[in-house]
């Protein structure tokens, strides 16, 4: 445990308890360990501190906290907290199962949040006389039944929450991601973020995606554009009345409006754009990959740093639902220590001639989709591999000069593994995810979807989408025993739409912790160039 230090930051969140008392996926990820002891300065400052069971809550913290601060209570076995000053809280329990938890809309950490979110714990129903602001209930057979709130006492804030703090995992994504915003205790501002997409694109490209998710989260409107393209500037204007669309990015940055630059140019373009939008003082969002070099990401990196604003990428491939799925499984255990990661994305076809396959531009085969896959494998594991290897093939398309096929080989800690591979001659596409455990294997199968229709005027219509853009089909084989295997499909976790804007809108308003870290994906770059340059080609 951490011992009383002059270094403790009272803005820090700390939790009494060991870290390890918990899975790692926890929300106590966030949160800094210490003793009761510790947690009492920790109060008394003004800082943040969460108890995992009232079991833990005394007179001395009761004390500390009403000289301020914010003290996070999450209930566990026992039926009241009874205290002086006349403090006294009664529970009643109920049972593990599904419930949905209906929040306030006037705490502003659930202004982006769905109405009602499930959880799958123990529920306990509070019943007191002190006077308290009512944050989360739960419908119980058409009555709404108190389970989360919060009252002042003295100079500081209790807030309690009637669940069990162990089940804030993957498993139930929703609440723990409510939690973690929560506990910022942010206020939005009463204005907007003035967000704008520097490279629109055509119809349908990533422009009109961005501004369609910007103009869908509460807190940022999208208020313009870049693109040089006269036709596309007009289509913008079109899709989204009243924004600014302009055809070069310095015009942008002089717009008093334009708060937030989405960076969707080509690979090779993010650095510069991204630095003077930096020096501008904007908040920075990149389209991955972030950038082509580990020296490029460490001064885009510094840059936000000085100037004190946010850069993030839109790895918004974490909300994958596939990908939520298998991070849940490993979390829980399911696969026991997961040893090998394979991935895989690719298909038999043309390479498109546009600037993707360019490899100055792009950066080269692996940055594309290999800026998401390495990504996951990095999330899955926890930490960034020890070694970096890989081979690639040059041997059909030559009117490109991206590579036909790329496979990066990473090493990890305790002999553990992952490749991905990018290919354009699979004529048998190979499993998106293939990941081995020593208690099982989950498999993802790739799910190519198509529409089929039949009018007088066209006939019949097929469309196809792209083979990658359905979540895969993901089973599970275990070990049950000797000569005994059983095997089923995972289910799926919900879509969650737009969900880096929302965590970005609640980290730039609330302060909520981001999700898409710089420095993660600073290893991502590095992974990508090392592989760049170590890459052995074979080529006729």
């Amino acid at each position: 445990m951490t011992s009383p230090s002059s270094n403790t930051n009272v803005h820090d969140n700390y939790l009494v308890l060991p870290k390890h008392a918990f899975e790692n996926d926890h929300i106590g990820r966030l949160l800094s360990p210490v003793d009761l002891t510790t947690a009492k300065k920790v109060l008394r400052a003004g800082g943040q501190v969460t108890l995992p069971s009232q079991q833990l809550l005394n007179e001395d913290v009761f004390e500390a906290l009403s000289q301020g601060g914010d003290l996070f209570i999450f209930l566990s076995n026992g039926s009241s907290i009874k205290l002086k000053d006349a403090f006294e809280v009664n529970f009643k329990e109920l049972p593990t199962s599904e419930w949905f938890l209906k929040t306030s809309e006037d705490i502003p950490a659930f202004k982006r949040a769905p109405r009602e979110v499930p959880l799958s714990s123990p529920l306990y129903i509070s019943q007191t006389q002190i006077k308290i602001e009512p944050i989360i209930w739960v419908n119980i057979r058409m009555v709404d039944c108190l389970v989360g709130w919060r009252t002042q006492v003295g100079q500081g804030t209790l807030h309690l929450f009637g669940f069990d703090y162990a089940c804030l995992t993957y498993a139930n994504e929703e609440v723990r991601y409510l939690l973690e915003v929560y506990q910022s205790l942010g206020v939005d501002r009463a204005r907007p973020f003035g967000v704008s997409v520097v490279g629109y694109g055509p119809y349908g490209g990533m422009g009109y995606f961005h501004g369609t998710a910007i103009n869908s989260t509460p807190g940022l409107q999208f208020v313009g554009t870049v693109d040089t393209n006269a036709e596309r500037r007009k289509a913008a204007r079109e899709g989204f009345p009243g924004i600014k669309s302009v055809s070069t990015h310095r015009d942008l940055l002089e717009l008093s409006e334009v708060e937030v630059v989405v960076v969707a140019t080509p690979p090779s373009t993010h650095f510069t754009i991204a630095m003077e939008s930096l020096s501008a003082g904007k908040h920075v969002v990149l389209e991955k990959p972030m950038c082509l070099t580990l020296t490029e990401a460490d001064q885009l990196i510094a840059l936000a740093q000085q100037n004190n604003v946010v850069l993030t990428v839109n790895q918004n491939r974490r909300w994958d639902q596939d990908f939520r799925a298998i991070r849940n499984l490993i979390s829980r255990g399911t696969l026991g220590e997961v040893f090998n990661i394979e991935t895989f994305v690719g298909t038999f076809d043309h390479p498109c001639r546009a600037w993707h396959s360019d490899k100055d531009v792009s950066g080269g085969a692996a940055y594309d989709w290999g800026a998401h896959y390495v990504d996951w494998i990095l999330l899955l594991y926890g930490e960034k591999p020890v070694e970096v290897t890989a081979i690639g093939h040059k041997r059909k398309w030559f009117e490109v000069s991206n590579l036909d096929q790329i496979t990066i080989h990473m090493k990890f800690s305790k002999g553990r593994e992952a490749t991905f591979t990018q290919s354009d001659l699979a004529a048998v596409r190979k499993p998106k995810f293939y990941i081995q455990g020593t208690e099982g294997t989950v498999v993802g199968e790739y799910r190519p979807i198509s529409k089929e229709s039949v009018s007088q005027q066209e006939g019949y219509v097929k469309e196809t989408y792209h083979f990658a853009e359905a979540p895969a089909e993901l089973h599970l084989t275990k070990y049950e025993g000797p000569g005994t295997l059983s095997s089923h499909t995972i289910a799926l976790p919900m879509p969650q739409r737009f969900g880096f804007w929302r965590n970005f809108a609640d980290h730039i308003h609330l302060g909520a912790p981001l999700e898409v870290k710089t420095t993660q994906v600073r290893e991502v770059i590095s992974i990508l160039e090392e592989a760049n340059k170590a890459t052995k080609t074979i080529q006729l």
